[in-house]
């Protein structure tokens, strides 16, 4: 991270090795837990992983991944913690179709 970013109160931090402070994610490897905070590239590791800047709303909402037309409600600090609180779509969908074929096999 260009130091001119770094906010004065954790500039000492690089010697303390905090890893979840000003971290860029990477194209290749696995994608950090998003959190609420995930707007605030000096809460976690949400650094975009070419530009000097925290991922988008939308590009967090993709990571989770939420379709590309859903529809978020609120303020962007509503919709932070939308995708930051949600099971992952495609997660649930799975686990549903388990519980699913579970019922149904106790049904039978």
């Amino acid at each position: 991270m260009p130091e001119h970013l770094v906010l004065e109160c954790h500039k000492n931090l690089k010697d303390k090795k905090y890893p979840d402070c000003y971290g860029r994610m990477a194209w290749d490897s696995e994608t950090p837990t998003l959190t609420t905070g995930r707007t605030d590239f000096t809460r976690g590791r949400y650094i975009h992983p070419e530009e000097d800047r925290a991922i988008t709303l939308r590009e967090a909402a993709c990571i989770q991944p939420f379709p590309d037309d859903y529809l978020f409600a609120g303020n962007a600090s509503e919709i932070a913690t939308q995708i930051g609180n949600a099971v992952p779509p495609l997660m649930m969908q799975s686990l549903a179709e388990q519980i699913k074929s579970a019922i149904q096999d106790v049904a039978s």
